[in-house]
C-alpha cells in the first residue's frame, strides 16, 4: 500500500495498476471466501468481523453485512432445496 503513494512514478504507476486489478478480483470473490472462512468450524463470523475491521476500518460494517446477508442468502436456499415441496389438496 505505501508503494502506491511512492515519489518514484514507475513504482507509482506499477502499483496503482496492480492494485486496481486486486481490488476487481477481490470485489469478485471476497464472498465466496469470506463464507468458506464462517463455514469452518475453526473460525466462523468472527475472524471475518476481526480481519474485516483491520482491513476496512469504518467501512467494514458494510463489508460484514454484505457476508452476513449472503450466509442468510445461503442458508435460505439450501432449506428451500431440503424442504419438501407443499402438498396440494385437490377436490
Amino acid at each position: 500500500m505505501h508503494a502506491a503513494i511512492s515519489n518514484d512514478p514507475f513504482i507509482s504507476n506499477l502499483t496503482k495498476s496492480l492494485k486496481e486489478k486486486f481490488d476487481r478480483y477481490w470485489s469478485d470473490c471476497f464472498l465466496v471466501l469470506a463464507i468458506a472462512v464462517v463455514m469452518d468450524p475453526r473460525f466462523k463470523m468472527k475472524l471475518v468481523e476481526f480481519r474485516f475491521s483491520w482491513i476496512y476500518g469504518k467501512k467494514a460494517g458494510m463489508w460484514i453485512k454484505i457476508v452476513n446477508d449472503g450466509i442468510h442468502e445461503l442458508y435460505l436456499e439450501y432449506i428451500a432445496q431440503a424442504l419438501p415441496p407443499p402438498e396440494t389438496f385437490m377436490e
